[in-house]
């Protein structure tokens, strides 16, 4: 572990002694659940607010002087608490706060003390200023995810020593020896997995917010190759892209905006830009370039062993805005899986329960394909009604029907791309047939013509039911199957690729912490643990919607806690009140009605509005389930 401090912003700079931790290795759970179930059972903190923004504070062992001059251990910006106000002193067994002859006072429990010992609950109060104590677990002591970790001066960082921030250099020339003795060999050989534990030991040497490698071609989009950090910092990225792309550069170039940055770059033989990047890294540092410089070649030459056979260039991926690509070994192999099809015109199909992010991965292979420059165009396949869903997958001749103007459909608007087809499996049995002539020719008839049109789109298709499931349960025709999954590949649920969750949580936690304008520090390390055992049913979909609202309760300076967290079991059926057996209205259909409302609306409940199994459930057609929903009015259920 590497403990590091955070300073929020503020005109002055405020001590607290979290831990960081690193989130991306899950394993490390297990052993720090160990040490914090140690002998120290609890920690005692205490908590204020000002202007707005929270501020908290652990009280360890020792003394630890309260005042708004900035060499205290707790520093308070407020006019009313004089510059040495208090000293709190904590042994093993007693905690008391010492007024300092203070001009406002130091209040415990609404009485003026001036020694006073303390108990978890107490209500402080420091001139103005209203403080809360209370007992923490030492695992929300934990950060286990840093959010909004503030780079320090230029040429020192800080770091904690019993609850105290203090300055050190950042690094000497022999500790920078030292790193690049140990790298050189792994990265100069082309070790496989040298090159992510070397970045992060470079990250944590130049305690920078992140290091990322970019391959970056003149004629292509940026391409991260390697990333340590937290991903919220690749907002940084953009502005040094741009100086680079601006103007040819070789050697070094940094930005100071959005966040300091600072880069290596070079020039490879085919005319391609290659970049190793610091972010949250000053230029001023003494050495930073040639250790920068040094380890960017040894990337570079552990890269001149790989090559591709000749016309055989390998395809990287692109993904699209908003799309984390997770670690987990599950979601890799997927993305592995489905590497060689990228730029064919084979059809795709993706299964996987609904909110898996099916269709970032069709968005996904839009982008990594020759068709990126065409259109992408999607469609719920259960989500439009029947008789509306063959003109707007066909298209529609003028005249068809009173009123009626052409109206070109998504197989045309889609030409030179690609159109994702979700919920396949839910389109009708009759339009099954129409799709797998389109299928089988490669033309499109609009509903009302008789002339045909090219299809020049490439078709990726979802469904939230296996593969083989889908024929057997006779859902989908066998022939239209074959043909739709070319190649069929399954994209597991998170509670299986639970190494995704932190790096998905620090993702949404930080767009919804910008958006809403607060400053949240991080994740505690129970609450991470939490957030990785849940089962989440609902998948990334589920976990984002979390992440907004967590975003929104936590107070702005605070840190996410598990006491923040919902359950993510499913949420109960919410079905219409029961028709009372002993109504005054005894008439037979009022009764039968209120019945059958009752059934239908339990069997969408079970399978989350799937119509089809539902209707299986229910031992009826889906064509009968329809008609029933729309005459009883039901309300599909929500999520």
């Amino acid at each position: 572990m590497n403990p590091a401090g955070a300073v929020p912003t503020g005109s002055v700079p405020r001590p607290v002694s979290f831990r960081l931790l690193p989130w991306w290795n899950l394993s490390g759970l297990t052993r720090d659940r160990e040490m914090a179930t140690g002998p120290e059972a609890s920690l005692y903190r205490i908590r204020w607010t000002l202007d707005g923004r929270v501020h908290q504070f652990l009280i360890r062992e020792g003394t630890s002087g309260v005042g708004s001059q900035p060499d205290n251990a707790v520093v308070i910006a407020d006019t009313a608490v004089s510059r040495r106000h208090a000293v709190l002193r904590r042994s093993k067994d007693r905690l008391e706060i010492e007024d300092l002859g203070s001009t406002n006072g130091t209040f415990v429990n609404g009485q003026r003390v001036r020694v006073s010992p303390l108990s978890a609950g107490d209500k402080l109060r420091l001139g103005s200023v209203p403080i809360d104590l209370d007992l923490i677990d030492p695992e929300e002591a934990e950060i286990a995810i840093p959010l909004a970790v503030r780079i320090a001066a230029p040429e020192k960082t800080l770091v904690r020593q019993t609850g105290i921030l203090t300055p050190k250099a950042v690094g000497t020339d022999a500790v920078w020896m030292r790193y690049l003795a140990g790298a050189v060999r792994p990265l100069a050989l082309g070790k496989e997995g040298s090159r992510g534990p070397s970045l992060e030991e470079l990250r944590e040497l130049l305690e920078a917010a992140a290091v990322v490698h970019v391959g970056w071609d003149r004629k292509n989009e940026p391409l991260v190759r390697e990333f340590r950090g937290g991903s919220s910092h690749l907002h940084a990225l953009p502005a040094l892209l741009d100086q680079v792309s601006s103007k040819p550069i070789e050697g070094f170039a940094s930005v100071s905006e959005p966040e300091p940055t600072f880069a290596s770059v070079a020039t490879q033989e085919a005319g391609g830009i290659d970049i190793l990047a610091a972010i949250g890294v000053e230029p001023s540092i003494p050495g930073l370039r040639w250790l920068l410089k040094t380890v960017h070649t040894l990337l570079l030459l552990s890269e001149t062993g790989i090559t591709e056979p000749a016309g055989q260039a390998r395809q990287e991926w692109a993904f699209p805005p908003g799309f984390v690509a997770g670690s987990s070994m599950e979601l890799r192999r997927v993305l592995e899986q489905l590497h060689p099809f990228l730029d064919t015109e084979i059809p795709i199909l993706i299964t996987g329960e609904t909110g898996t992010g099916k269709e970032m991965i069709a968005r996904a292979i839009h982008l990594s394909s020759s068709r990126r420059k065409g259109p992408f165009q999607a469609i719920n396949c259960a989500a439009v009604p029947a008789e509306l869903l063959e003109a707007e997958l066909f298209g529609i001749e003028k005249g068809t029907a009173t009123g009626v103007t052409e109206r070109a459909g998504l197989f045309q608007i889609a030409s030179g791309g690609v159109l994702f087809l979700d919920e396949v499996a839910e389109m009708p049995q009759g339009l099954q047939t129409k799709l797998l002539r389109v299928l089988q020719t490669g033309e499109v008839y609009p509903v009302g013509s008789r002339k045909p049109s090219r299809l020049d789109a490439r078709i990726v298709s979802a469904t939230n039911a296996p593969a083989g499931q889908l024929v057997s349960e006779t859902r989908l025709r066998a022939d239209v199957f074959y043909r739709l999954a070319g190649f069929a590949v399954e994209l597991p649920p998170l509670r299986c690729r639970k190494a995704d969750i932190p790096v998905l949580a620090e993702h949404f936690l930080s767009r919804f912490a910008a958006e809403v304008n607060k400053e949240i520090l991080g994740i505690s390390l129970k609450a991470l643990r939490q957030l990785v055992e849940e089962p989440w049913p609902g998948n990334v979909r589920q976990l984002e919607n979390e992440m907004r609202r967590l975003a929104l309760v936590c107070p702005n300076g605070g840190v996410i806690e598990a006491s923040m967290l919902e359950r993510s079991g499913p949420p109960p059926a919410t079905l219409p009140e029961p028709a009372s057996p002993l109504s005054d209205d005894l008439r037979m259909q009022p009764q039968v009605d209120a019945l059958e409302k009752r059934l239908i609306a339990e069997a969408l409940s079970r399978t989350g509005g799937n119509r089809s199994k539902a209707a299986d459930l229910l031992g009826i057609s889906r064509d009968t389930l329809r008609a029933k929903v729309e005459k009883l009015g039901i309300a599909p259920p929500e999520g």
